[in-house]
């Protein structure tokens, strides 16, 4: 079963990407796990699926800067 079915929640996206089509959406599925994908229109796009621990992990990564280009990792 793919996500699309497993789940009938909505995809949500950050306030902060506006008017943008370039953000990511995600959406909670059963099983406590998150669903992740490309702004785009239904079925456009592939989902990747992170358990809760697994998106904690990611946003932590995200906003301790390390992803961004051209800043030194503080770690």
């Amino acid at each position: 079963m793919g996500a699309e079915q497993a789940s009938q929640s909505p995809w949500i996206k950050s306030r902060h990407c506006g008017a943008s089509n370039t953000c990511v959406e995600v959406r909670r599925l059963p099983g406590r796990k998150v669903g992740v994908r490309a702004e785009a229109g239904p079925g456009e796009a592939a989902i990747l699926i992170l358990t809760e621990a697994g998106w904690l992990g990611f946003t932590n990564t995200v906003k301790s800067g390390v992803l961004d280009p051209g800043i030194p990792p503080s770690v």
